[in-house]
């Protein structure tokens, strides 16, 4: 699986814990998003020992990704970061270079509409149709707001159509 500039490399380390036959490779954010370094230090700390295992391997791009070689792209709650539709697009041409043909690509984001959540909250929402707008999103104990695409199922769904990606299939996951 690649695991696609959402964190800090847990949710690789995570996946690859759950069975030796496991292997993913982390994509840290963009040079341009992590100008300090920051997300890629935490990175490679967190998965040295995934790393050394052969399991999880670090790269740049995703351009260090040969195509169709993966069974799975995991897009955690990133594509909301992305600020314009056409970076998410750019994300979704991605998803389907790399990704095998009958592959998957995991798409998890925000329940804008869900309202208060235990580790963030959204305010001055856009309508549930309103595929690309933005919405204000606040982690808990943070003082910071962030602008966030609004990304409709409708919207995803056309999108990934587009990259060779036939079905989208929607499945809430409880916030505890």
């Amino acid at each position: 699986v690649v695991d696609f500039q959402a964190d800090e490399g847990v949710v690789s380390v995570a996946f690859c814990a759950q069975s030796s036959l496991n292997s993913a490779i982390f994509v840290p954010p963009n040079p341009i998003d992590d100008p300090e370094g920051t997300f890629r230090s935490m990175a490679e700390n967190i998965t040295s020992p995934m790393r050394e295992t052969g399991q999880v391997r670090l790269v740049a791009t995703a351009d260090d990704i040969a195509d169709a070689s993966v069974d799975a792209i995991l897009l955690n709650n990133i594509l909301g970061c992305q600020a314009t539709l056409e970076n998410v697009e750019m994300i979704a041409a991605t998803a389907g270079r790399v990704v095998k043909q009958g592959g998957h690509v995991i798409i998890t984001v925000p329940n804008a509409h869900g309202g208060e959540f235990s580790s963030y909250s959204c305010s001055n929402l856009p309508p549930k149709n309103a595929h690309g707008s933005t919405y204000d999103f606040q982690m808990r104990g943070e003082d910071a707001v962030f602008k966030n695409l609004y990304l409709s199922v409708k919207g995803l769904r056309e999108l990934f159509k587009r990259h060779g990606f036939d079905t989208l299939v929607g499945t809430p996951v409880m916030d505890q």
